[in-house]
């Protein structure tokens, strides 16, 4: 590589574990390592280092509106209709795209979830679309993306 040029992919750490669609786009990062526990953020422009969603330890993934948006498990992140639609590099059937892009992460709130005080439930969207990853993901960020 040339002195000028750089990498268009940046190894994400170790401790973050990368989700891809179903057509091998890396969509969000799972940070295993946060202090609050495993952290799903996004890793896609315009919204790369949004937290959007944490996994349970029962592998349920609540979006940090509190609504829950899917399960995590096998290194495979399923719908509400029990549909893969996120996977792994371990998982992922084929060559994943290059990627995430290099981005840091937004701080999680400090109040997010069902039963903290003052925390108010987001209303579920009946219109998303429950096949893509990222509109899933989107849809558990508390506020608008």
């Amino acid at each position: 590589m040339m002195p000028n040029q750089q990498s268009q992919v940046t190894p994400t750490p170790l401790s973050d574990i990368t989700l891809y669609d179903i057509g091998g786009t890396p969509i969000a990062v799972i940070d295993t390592n946060h202090q609050r526990g495993f952290i799903i953020f996004l890793a896609i422009r315009p919204y790369a280092g949004k937290p959007v969603a944490q996994i349970s330890r029962s592998s349920i993934v609540y979006g940090l509106n509190g609504n829950q948006i899917g399960v995590y498990k096998k290194e495979i992140f399923y719908n509400s209709d029990n549909t893969a639609i996120g996977f792994t590099a371990n998982t992922f059937k084929g060559n994943p795209k290059p990627g995430p892009v290099n981005f840091s992460k937004f701080g999680v709130p400090k109040d997010y979830a069902p039963n903290a005080p003052g925390f108010e439930r987001e209303p579920e969207n009946p219109s998303q679309n429950d096949s893509s990853l990222l509109e899933v993901l989107k849809s558990g960020s508390i506020g608008k993306l």
